[in-house]
């Protein structure tokens, strides 16, 4: 075999090992960006749970409040200051509670930022427009 051909042979089997290196690079990184996105996927999703837990617990507490609790205390204030100006302070203070939970829930929801760094890496990775 000449010396260019063997020089041939070692540079394709180089450049082949290179090659092989930066597949296992690219799909190392690859693995990593998807378990990224699946952690701050897994974390936005925690946190619009813990949001739609206290929009359900606003509307639950809400009628359920309303309902029952305002009959009872209705009942009791009717007594002292008559049946309408009762039923209506029983009304607004169970509509004032779920405000404060409807409130609640729309801060946590608020708070829910998807994945940014996966997003951002993603940016990075498309060519500008």
């Amino acid at each position: 075999m000449s010396d260019a051909a063997e020089f041939s042979s070692k540079a394709r089997m180089k450049l082949s090992g290179l090659v092989n290196q930066g597949t296992r690079e690219v799909s190392t990184l690859i693995r990593r960006e998807i378990d990224l996105a699946k952690a701050e996927l897994t974390g936005s999703a925690k946190q619009a749970a813990k949001g739609a837990g206290l929009a359900g617990g606003a509307a639950a507490a809400g009628a359920m409040g309303v309902l029952f609790g305002s009959v009872a205390v209705w009942q009791a204030l009717g007594k002292r200051m008559g049946g309408g100006p009762a039923a209506a302070l029983v009304a607004t203070a169970y509509t004032g509670a779920a405000i404060a939970l409807a409130s609640r829930a729309r801060t946590e929801f608020e708070r829910v930022q998807g994945a940014p760094r996966t997003i951002a890496t993603l940016e990075e990775l498309t060519p500008g427009d």
